[in-house]
């Protein structure tokens, strides 16, 4: 298993081209509710303001969506993740707002439900299109990080970072 998602990282990372922008992966929703309900129309109103975008560094995140599911699968290859509770996707439209290339990296983000942060599942981000992803100078992406939370979990805030060395910009969620 190990082997197979080092190929694919290697794969998605250094051979493939990013997806379009009308290619997402899919999340299942739960079969039973338990989960924290539908996500809010508009997630960032309260945090950054309407169409507003939080700037980390030289990266602009925005928050398009969010779900919560039992599983995640790859628009590209026959590969799924099952949850062990339930994951939050956070779907996020990362806007390069300088004049050099930037790269967004899935792995820096960390959900807080709550009251505990989370940290990305590898896996499952990678599948939703949010592993590593090279943003040409003034151009957007559109991608996700997934965590996997206890059943029943609600997001409260994600916590953004261009790179590690950041201090990071928070977009409220609820």
């Amino acid at each position: 298993m190990l082997l197979v998602l080092a190929g694919a990282v290697v794969y998605g990372v250094f051979i493939n081209d990013p997806a379009p922008a009308s290619q997402t992966a899919a999340v299942a929703k739960p079969a039973t509710a338990g989960g924290w309900g539908e996500p809010p129309a508009d997630p960032t109103t309260e945090a950054v303001g309407v169409s507003a975008a939080a700037v980390d560094g030289p990266l602009a995140f925005t928050v398009a969506d969010v779900d919560v599911g039992t599983m995640v699968s790859s628009t590209e290859a026959p590969l799924r993740k099952d949850a062990v509770g339930e994951f939050v996707v956070v779907r996020l439209s990362v806007m390069n707002v300088s004049d050099a290339p930037a790269r967004f990296l899935g792995v820096l983000q960390t959900l807080v439900a709550d009251g505990t942060s989370f940290t990305v599942d590898e896996e499952a981000t990678f599948y939703v299109d949010g592993g590593s992803v090279e943003i040409p100078a003034g151009a957007e992406a559109q991608v996700g990080v997934a965590f996997d939370v206890p059943h029943g979990t609600t997001p409260e805030v994600i916590e953004l970072r261009a790179d590690a060395a950041s201090p990071g910009v928070q977009i409220s969620l609820s």
